[in-house]
């Protein structure tokens, strides 16, 4: 009876070996377990220029990654970074060690390079005239003496009246962003006499770099410095709109644009030199005072982009033209905004405004070159 027992008791231990014998085919996973320090994350930024040399002083990490706050980023331990533009940055050091922990450190750091003084001068009127420090860097305020006993003025752009003609010390100082400060002094001379705000308006070879050929209406491009037989009383070269014809229900269309600085309530003159063949058929030659660069709208009832001063074959232009534009376009038509003001505009805000010049036909033809020189806009008042 024993031997029985001890038969059975032996085969129910062969039973449990089988099973976990067949449990040993199953996948073994293993999970190592790694001890260490948990990171604190920390750093430092240079400051004084665009590059920014930063420091880590994080502890117990072993990989890093940051973040600059101007979308770049970097894995490296200890990064040098250069942005675009002086500004307050949130930068961010994400720190992780070995063990799987992490921290993280968040700075505002502002970053900025050296100032610099510029200033630009355009005479405006008279004894007027308009200085322009856009091209200074990383300033943070501005004052200006103008060397005439004056308070001194502290806006980045303005204009000036001078007492008397005359030689005057300008005087800019600027203060930057990192408490720097800059001093530029120009002599300027000063004298009360009619200026032109157009440049480029003999129209000679080198007035092409004042130009915009407007991308709309570009498809008979002028000629700058032709020295051919030019406008009457124009001098030296002149612009050339080259004889043209445009398809059956087409145009041939060319309009260039220059921007001007006005004061509200300045009175300004628009003149020019033409010369224009007779025989034209729906064809014009239209001089456009417009607030925007993009809008040239042939309609009275809106005078912030409306043709100033028109030679248009549907409104009156039928002879050869040849001398000024205002007497042009009194004798043939009197078309435009400016026919009825003597030519004079008047500026009804500060700010900047475009002269343009546009040569064209719809379905018709020149007959001939067209010619343009001595465009001036000049404050009268």
């Amino acid at each position: 009876m024993k031997a029985i027992i001890k038969k059975l008791y032996f085969t129910g231990l062969m039973g449990i070996l089988v099973v976990c014998n067949a449990c040993q085919e199953d996948e073994v996973f293993e999970n190592e377990i790694v001890e260490g320090a948990e990171p604190s994350a920390d750093f430092s930024g240079s400051s004084g220029s665009l590059e920014v040399n930063f420091t880590n002083l994080s502890e117990d990490g072993d990989s890093y990654y940051w973040e600059f706050g101007d979308g770049g980023s970097s894995s490296e331990n200890s990064p040098t970074h250069i942005y675009a533009n002086a500004g307050t940055y949130n930068v961010t050091l994400n720190a992780r060690s070995a063990a799987g922990y992490s921290d993280s450190m968040s700075k505002e750091l502002f970053v900025a390079g050296p100032s610099s003084a510029a200033f630009s001068v355009e005479n405006e009127f008279k004894l007027i005239r308009r200085f322009d420090a856009s091209g200074s860097q990383n300033a943070a305020s501005f004052s200006w003496d103008f060397g005439d006993g004056s308070a001194h003025e502290t806006a980045m752009v303005l204009t000036h009246e001078f007492p008397a003609e005359g030689s005057y010390e300008v005087s800019l100082t600027v203060v930057g962003l990192l408490g720097d400060t800059k001093v530029l002094i120009k002599t300027i001379d000063v004298y009360e006499e009619e200026i032109n705000l157009l440049e480029g308006s003999d129209m000679e070879n080198s007035a092409k770099a004042f130009w915009t050929n407007w991308s709309s209406q570009n498809s008979n491009p002028p000629e700058f410095g032709y020295t051919g037989d030019g406008p009457e009383e124009g001098e030296g070269a002149s612009l050339r709109f080259n004889n043209f014809t445009a398809p059956q229900d087409n145009s041939v269309n060319q309009l260039i644009y220059q921007e001007v600085n006005v004061t509200a309530g300045g009175k300004y003159r628009l003149e020019a030199k033409v010369k224009a063949p007779e025989g034209a058929y729906q064809t014009y030659i239209q001089f456009y005072i417009s607030k925007d660069p993009n809008t040239w709208i042939e309609d009275v009832s809106n005078p912030d982009t409306n043709h100033f001063l028109a030679l248009n074959t549907w409104h009156g232009w039928m002879g050869p033209v040849d001398g000024d534009l205002y007497q042009a376009v009194q004798a043939n038509g009197g078309y435009g905004l400016g026919a009825s003001t003597g030519g004079i505009y008047t500026a009804t805000e500060t700010g900047k405004l475009y002269i343009g010049i546009q040569v064209g036909t719809w379905s018709g033809y020149s007959n001939g070159d067209i010619l343009v020189d001595e465009v001036k806009f000049i404050r009268v008042e």
